[in-house]
């Protein structure tokens, strides 16, 4: 289940952190992305249905695939970023969209829905700081 979001203000930040360029960006918005991505993880923890609890400790925030070299990107679910009905919590698809025989008992899109606006807030203060941070260690190089 893909779902992203969009900031205003934040492609500024992100072209003020491209230009700072160096690993020290790259920190910076990996960092970021954890942080605003944990919400949504501890969120869909707390609300995933319960058998043997496998699924639930299946819920990372994993780097995303990178599309582009100035893309990046975390990813929180169960098995793999491209399909979730893969590794040996499969049956998270299963649970989140139901099947022929059993109900949908969704907690991705839930736990989604009710953190998205913590997770943009978290990302944008720490794009924020971060971009201070960055651009006062460069500057401090000169």
């Amino acid at each position: 289940m893909a779902s992203g979001m969009t900031m205003k203000g934040g492609r500024e930040l992100l072209n003020t952190l491209t230009r700072l360029q160096g690993p020290e960006t790259k920190k910076v918005l990996r960092k970021v992305l954890r942080a605003g991505a944990k919400p949504v993880q501890l969120k869909a923890k707390a609300t995933v249905p319960i058998n043997t609890g496998a699924l639930r400790k299946s819920i990372r925030v994993k780097a995303g695939k990178r599309t582009r070299k100035k893309e990046m990107s975390v990813w929180v679910g169960t098995g793999d970023q491209d399909n979730m009905f893969t590794g040996k919590t499969f049956y998270g698809g299963m649970v989140e969209y139901g099947t022929q025989n059993m109900a949908a008992q969704p907690f991705m899109r839930p736990a989604w829905d009710t953190t998205k606006t913590r997770t943009q807030r978290i990302i944008a203060v720490g794009l924020g700081r971060g971009v201070v941070r960055v651009a006062r260690k460069k500057r401090g190089r000169r």
